[in-house]
Parts: structure tokens; sequence; C-alpha cells
């Protein structure tokens, strides 16, 4: 394969038809609730593929998609389905939309441990007065899914790092062809601006037509409080309830992207409710503001009501 924007090639013995069912199959070794979507494939594949792609700004701006590459990119990916082994590896060193750049992209899959599906992701980004590096890996075992985020600063005056862990079992519904998702958020620590905060363990399920949340709350060790709680779903009579106690704008300012001219500040007490959340959201919220600053403007006690419908 030879392009003005792509080269590589794909080698070995392949299918390209009975691919798809190839990588279902193999799947379906260490998520063996896959096997109701398996179907037997045609063929066996044994196929590399490896591209190099240039980067991209020209054509995607001229598609007019904000987010371009600036460097090449390149991409291994091999499937054995004799062997039952996928492996695949994109390396992008820079995406941008103008404003945010993400730097030292990094993606890695394979199962060639212990059959485990492991998906590892790793990239960073420049923020206004620091540098932010975060991680992700989703791990897929027997119909369970173990999904990790870390994430730390260069800064070390102002610490923000932690983790965030989640396990979601794939569980068959009764009588029924459809599955749901049943997570555990398991407690962890985290250290925003030096001070700890902590993620309680709470639980979230969906059947894909409801999201129900128990009890999802973060808290620091001088009271800060987000909390979340309520069923996520297409009926104006289930709610999403959201309560922000005490928590400080400061954190958000450290977090905006190096290029924001904007700033902020300010403590935030308040509660707002979502109903309608997966169809036609209605969105209603109160929130009070002490010592709110815009700008590096002071403004005193901001109070701010927000009513959404659609």
């Amino acid at each position: 394969i030879e392009y003005d924007i792509i080269k590589g090639g794909i080698s070995g013995k392949y299918t390209i038809s009975a691919l798809a069912n190839n990588l279902v199959s193999i799947m379906a070794q260490s998520m063996p609730i896959l096997n109701r979507y398996t179907k037997k494939a045609k063929a066996e594949n044994d196929i590399t593929c490896v591209l190099e792609i240039e980067p991209l700004k020209p054509l995607l701006q001229t598609i007019e998609i904000p987010w371009y590459t600036t460097d090449k990119t390149s991409i291994y990916a091999h499937l054995n389905s004799i062997k039952n082994e996928i492996e695949a590896e994109v390396s992008i060193p820079n995406i941008s939309n103008g404003k945010i750049n993400i730097d030292s992209v990094n993606l890695y899959v394979n199962n060639l441990d212990n059959d485990n599906i492991s998906l590892n992701l790793s990239a960073g980004t420049k923020l206004k007065k620091d540098y932010l590096n975060a991680a992700l890996n989703i791990n897929a075992f027997a119909d369970t899914i173990t999904t990790t985020l870390n994430w730390d600063n260069n800064n070390f005056d102002k610490l923000f790092a932690g983790e965030f862990i989640a396990q979601t079992a794939i569980e068959s519904i009764p009588n029924s062809d459809s599955v749901a998702l049943n997570t555990t958020i398991l407690p962890t620590e985290l250290i925003l601006q030096n001070k700890s905060w902590t993620i309680d363990e709470s639980h979230i399920w969906s059947d894909f037509t409801k999201v129900i949340i128990d009890k999802f709350n973060i808290h620091s060790i001088d009271d800060q409080l987000i909390a979340i709680n309520g069923i996520a779903s297409s009926s104006p009579d289930e709610i999403i309830n959201i309560q922000l106690k005490d928590i400080s704008l400061d954190y958000i300012d450290e977090l905006l992207p190096e290029e924001t001219a904007i700033s902020f500040g300010g403590i935030v007490n308040g509660n707002a409710t979502i109903a309608n959340t997966l169809v036609l959201p209605e969105i209603n919220a109160d929130v009070i503001s002490t010592n709110f600053q815009f700008d590096d403007s002071y403004f005193g006690t901001a109070i701010a009501s927000c009513n959404f419908d659609h």
C-alpha cells in the first residue's frame, strides 16, 4: 500500500470476509458471554498489517474536522485465529485542535497473557501551569471488565494524582437475549492540589434502557463533596441528583488547557437534577459561588440558576 498519506502492507494468509467472526470468536475465549453473538467463520486468518500515516491536518481541515495529527502515525495489527491471538499497537506523537495538544498517544491491545484481553492507553497534555500524564488500562476476563485510570502531574508543588478503578460484570438478563452491566466503583484515594480526596465504593447498573447510580461520592479531607445519585432513563419521573458542597473552582482553573485565556476561582455550593437523561435531557440547577473570580476579576457572591428543556 503506497499513497501520499499512507504507506504499509498486509501479509499472511487471510480472508477479509471472515475477519469479524474470527475476532469475535477470539474475544469470546476471554468473554464467554460473546458466544451468543459468535458465528462460525468461513475461513481462518493469520494476518499482519503495518501502516504509517502522514500528518492529517490538511485533509481533516478540508473536511472541517477540528482534530488532526501533526506527525506520522504508526499502526501494527496481528490476528491469528488458529492460535486465538490478537495484538495491535497504535502510536500517535501528537493530536491537536489548535488549542489543545495531546502528546505521546500510545494504544496497545493484546490477549497474549493467559487469554486476558488487555487494552493500555497512555497520553499527556500541557495545562496552563503544568503537564498532565494519564494512563488507562482495561482488562477483560471471565465476563468481567476491570478498568483502571491513573493520572499524575509534573508540578510537585501542587500534586494532582490519583487512581480510579471500576469492575464491570456483564450479566445475562433472565428470559431475554439482552445483557446488563453491573459496575462496582472501588474505593480509591486522590491527591488534588495537595489535598487528599476519597472515592467511596458505589454501584452503577445498566440494561441499556436506564442507568442506576447508587451513591457515587467523591469527598476531600476538608469536606468538599461531589455526590451523584439516581436513575438516568428516558422517563421524566426518573432523575439524576447532583450535589456540590464547598467545591473550589481552582481545580477547574488548574486543569484548563495551556492556550485557555480565561481563569476561574471561588467556592461553589448547589444542587442539580437531570430528567429524561437518555432522550431529551431536562436540567435544573441552582448554585451559589462565594468569592467568585473570573478572569482575575472578583465578583463577590454569584448566584446562578439553569433550566434547560431539550
